[in-house]
């Protein structure tokens, strides 16, 4: 699976704990499935450092590999109600 880092410098390994507590889901490496949208968060941080040098980090992740090691839970959370409020439809209740 191809993943994008929108950036301002090359980051061939990537720090979890480099980010900041402040983001959308606390400290962590972001990606996107998006190369455009790693192209806004490039331009953005680059304007943001006025360092007028944006960079796409392109990484390929091994999903099966990481999904075999790390047994994940299959569980979404929604951290913004406007995703919740436009995009999650209610379709039953199921008594157990």
């Amino acid at each position: 699976m191809r993943l994008f880092h929108g950036t301002d410098k090359r980051i061939i390994h990537p720090d979890c704990q480099a980010g900041r507590d402040d983001l959308d889901f606390g400290k962590g490496f972001y990606t996107t499935l998006l190369r455009e949208h790693a192209e806004g968060w490039a331009r953005q941080v680059a304007f943001n450092n006025r360092t007028n040098t944006p960079v796409v980090n392109v990484y390929e992740f091994d999903k099966d590999s990481a999904l075999a090691e790390h047994r994940p839970n299959h569980q979404m959370t929604f951290l913004k109600q406007e995703l919740v409020d436009k995009h999650l439809t209610f379709v039953e209740s199921i008594k157990i």
